[in-house]
């Protein structure tokens, strides 16, 4: 019996994991990996050709990895930030990334209306913020980047704007940003294994993957359950992608806490003042040591289900979206 339970508080909520692999097959698609990157593969790859047939394969249950453990933000946010993407790839590729960021956020939220998936799906934006000085001219630099580059959505907030949008005595300026949103992960990837089910994706969970290799123009998996061969395979397995000889040395395995409150009474939400659900992340100056930028922490007000009716507050620190095996 997996463990999945014990690894994150959004995994808690009641599952009940599917079958395994029962034999060999003989298919289109083989997609290893049971999280966001794979379930999307074969929801998308699915809807273009209803024909295909598609076995996706995860080792434990869907959401076992980072997509089940990570802060529950959906937000534009790659690399460090605009800056440090825009000296690593220039104008158009930043403009461009950021741009297919956002409409991806927009894409889960059309998702889970379209899908009835109750993954507490909220965009109420993302705000930036310098909790001291030091990081005041980080926020100021990613909003420069943002104008410059023309991108909508971005509005400054000096130190009466910021600390009037959340009352913390810290907070020196901010960014806001109207692409994010806040869901609870683990809800949202397993309502696309149900929604991927239900377009005729095989997905087995508890199936760990032994073996993949190409005979020929097809590729061979082997699991202790079965050989699955496939006219083509998607490797979809995110930090695990380590166990991988071939790629293993281009892939560093890190990892995120996520720190809980009990729910907040009334009154201590109103003295706290932060209003209407936002996201909210902190960025930290330069390192001394690496000259690069610390490590980035996101925080919010975030919601999940430990029973069918009772909900609690949470708040999350994040320093990376992937995980490795505790």
């Amino acid at each position: 019996m997996s463990d999945y339970a014990t690894r994150s508080f959004w995994l808690e909520d009641e599952y009940s994991p599917g079958a395994s692999l029962d034999g060999d097959r003989s298919v289109d698609v083989a997609v290893i990996g049971g999280g966001f990157t794979g379930l999307w593969t074969a929801y998308f790859l699915k809807r273009a050709e209803p024909a295909l047939r598609i076995t996706l394969l995860e080792r434990e249950v869907v959401g076992y990895g980072a997509s089940g453990r990570n802060g529950g933000f959906a937000m534009t946010l790659l690399n460090r930030g605009l800056h440090d993407m825009v000296r690593a790839f220039g104008d158009d590729a930043t403009r461009a990334a950021h741009r297919a960021a956002a409409a991806s956020v927009d894409g889960i939220g059309a998702f889970t209306r379209a899908h009835r998936v109750d993954c507490h799906y909220e965009k109420n934006g993302l705000l930036c913020v310098a909790s001291d000085a030091s990081q005041i001219p980080r926020i100021e630099a990613e909003y420069r980047q943002a104008e410059r580059l023309g991108l909508e959505g971005f509005r400054f907030l000096d130190r009466a704007a910021v600390q009037a949008s959340v009352h913390s005595p810290t907070y020196e300026c901010g960014v806001r940003e109207e692409s994010c949103a806040i869901l609870n992960p683990a809800r949202l990837v397993r309502g696309q294994h149900r929604v991927a089910a239900e377009l005729g994706v095989e997905i087995c969970e508890s199936t760990p993957v032994e073996d993949v290799r190409a005979e020929g123009r097809r590729v061979t998996i082997r699991t202790p359950q079965g050989i699955v061969r496939a006219d083509q395979a998607v490797l979809a397995t995110n930090a695990y992608s380590v166990h991988f000889p071939p790629i293993q040395r281009y892939v560093a395995p890190i990892y995120s806490y996520i720190v809980l409150t009990e729910p907040l009474t009334p009154a201590r939400w109103e003295a706290i003042g932060w209003a209407g659900r936002k996201a909210s992340r902190t960025v930290a100056p330069t390192s001394t040591t690496t000259g690069r930028p610390a490590t980035v922490a996101c925080s919010s007000a975030a919601r999940t289900r430990r029973t069918s009716t009772a909900r609690a507050s949470a708040h999350n620190t994040i320093a990376a979206r992937m995980s490795s095996r505790a």
